[in-house]
């Protein structure tokens, strides 16, 4: 059996590898693109839009507000409230609601901003790339007069998946 310093010390082992191996994830994101960044100052634009994730025929939002406040609205029958704060030193959305809690990086793409769960992280990097490769060269496209460029194609694909502004 072992004893009880060696299994302390391969928790500590663990739990720092972990937090290691998520910063190097985050750090490997905002090397992968000079037009991606994790945000660490909320621009006043953001208060004045909402971050959308589409279910199909639904979908739902949060809406941060100035005074530290957010509303989230699922479809068009579910509203719940709650307080969110942005932690600088760990560069996480904190959003809190009664006992639920979630935590967001804010990541810029261009200028995007999504919600990325520290969990998917690697997720959100490979689709990106994937979809740089797949745009890479696209030609414009005009839809109802307006004109989306191939980054602007890359961003709607990013978009499934994530809670996204979308300036379009």
């Amino acid at each position: 059996m072992k004893s009880p310093l060696f299994i302390i010390q391969l928790l500590i082992s663990i739990v720092a590898n972990g937090q290691s191996s998520n910063d190097s994830k985050v750090d490997q994101m905002l090397r992968y693109s000079k037009d991606l960044t994790i945000v660490s100052e909320l621009a006043d634009s953001i208060f004045q839009a909402h971050f959308y994730r589409s279910f199909g025929l639904h979908g739902s939002g949060y809406q941060l507000k100035e005074n530290k406040t957010f509303d989230f609205i699922r479809g068009q029958t579910f509203s719940q409230k709650g307080n969110w704060k942005l932690d600088r030193k760990k560069r996480l959305l904190i959003l809190s609601s009664g006992k639920n809690r979630l935590s967001y990086y804010v990541v810029r793409f261009d200028k995007y901003y999504y919600l990325v769960p520290p969990n998917q992280v690697e997720a959100f990097v490979d689709k990106l790339y994937f979809m740089e490769q797949k745009y890479k060269g696209a030609e414009p496209i005009v839809v109802d007069n307006r004109i989306f460029s191939a980054v602007d194609q890359v961003a709607i694909q990013l978009a499934n998946g994530y809670y996204w502004i979308n300036w379009l």
